[in-house]
């Protein structure tokens, strides 16, 4: 089987799942708009963790990160994961908490309508909806665009940009409508699951296809020692670090996709339950977006387009059917993200 022929069933059988999982979501969906689009407010530990983790983890994690990292080092770690690992589930709980409750006693099903409730203003809504929509839709845009680039690139450019953009948008679109929040919510857990399984595996083995992490760091520090330091200047300043962190940390719950979806949380436990697991899972992903990529730069140096490195360690160092897997995982990334952002803006809509 040719690799194209190995992409477009692993996409398929993607595609069929998920559809499924739709599906199977819009027996449970109910017929009150509650249900539909917060899964009646029940969402436990493991569905909300995986609904939120995978939500917030877009495509800039496995292509973005990579491609930074392997322009600006290993300090690219620093800049963002400690605050997104621990700033943003402290928010989950100080604000996420509170509004859940709020929104629960008012009946609000979006966080424009809570707003709107809260301060007993439709206006107040209306001006939330348009700026929720004018700063979410470029980053759904950003997310598509990841999917494309890779699909490209994995194909060898048999399949165009737009060809894989369209399929990406017309799928979410698909399964999302069918089931509501409670559809994808379980296919953020089947997506979630995938993408931060194969970044585990693929870190181990790109490592051992290399010589193993000593190996491969030492190619780095011969070619670009640079690399492996973390500078003292631009956003690695102090004061640059800081404001930047906290900018990240609040931003995060302010999108409405992630809001919507502490507003779907079954109770307080399963909150504190996300916020103890959310920084394990973000190390866990990071560190081997951050290393691939700055690895990359030794094994594939003077690359055009930076954001093409995971997809070249992926293709080149890992068996041809776990290389097809490395697209499916950038692919969830966005679609779990994706998915959230649609059916959010088309409930306050």
């Amino acid at each position: 089987m040719s690799d194209l022929a190995l992409l477009l069933v692993a996409f398929g059988a993607y595609a069929v799942l998920v559809v499924v999982l739709g599906l199977v979501a819009t027996r449970r969906a109910g017929n009150s708009p509650e249900e539909y689009f917060l899964a009646g407010r029940r969402l436990g530990t493991l569905v909300l963790f995986m609904a939120l983790f995978g939500t917030n983890s877009t495509s800039f994690v496995l292509v973005g990160v990579p491609g930074l990292a392997y322009e600006r080092g290993i300090g690219v770690f620093g800049v963002n994961a400690p605050v997104v690992a621990l700033g943003v589930p402290l928010t989950f709980w100080a604000i996420g908490s509170p509004a859940r409750a709020m929104a629960a006693r008012l009946g609000a099903l979006t966080p424009a309508e809570l707003y709107a409730r809260r301060f007993a203003s439709p206006a107040v809504g209306f001006v939330l909806f348009g700026a929720f929509a004018l700063y979410t839709l470029p980053y759904m845009v950003q997310g598509v665009r990841g999917a494309a680039v890779t699909l490209a690139h994995a194909s060898g450019g048999s399949v165009p940009s737009w060809v894989g953009a369209a399929s990406v948008v017309v799928l979410s679109v698909l399964y999302t409508s069918l089931g509501g929040m409670r559809a994808t919510a379980w296919t953020n857990v089947f997506q979630g699951g995938l993408f931060l399984a194969f970044m585990t595996v693929a870190f181990v083995l790109i490592a051992d296809s290399l010589g193993g992490p000593t190996a491969a760091t030492r190619a780095v520090l011969e070619r670009d020692p640079e690399l492996l330091r973390v500078p003292r200047e631009g956003l690695f300043a102090p004061g640059a670090w800081t404001s930047w962190g906290l900018v990240i940390a609040l931003t995060v719950i302010a999108f409405p996709h992630m809001f919507a979806r502490l507003l779907a949380a079954r109770d307080d436990a399963a909150l504190r339950s996300v916020t103890r697991l959310y920084p394990f899972a973000l190390v866990l992903l990071w560190v081997p977006a951050v290393m691939i990529g700055v690895w990359g730069a030794a094994a594939y140096p003077g690359l055009a387009e930076p954001d093409e490195i995971f997809s070249r360690m992926t293709a080149g160092h890992l068996p041809r059917a776990l290389g097809a897997l490395g697209f499916l995982a950038v692919l969830a990334a966005v679609m779990s993200t994706l998915d959230a952002q649609i059916l959010t803006l088309s409930s306050m809509l």
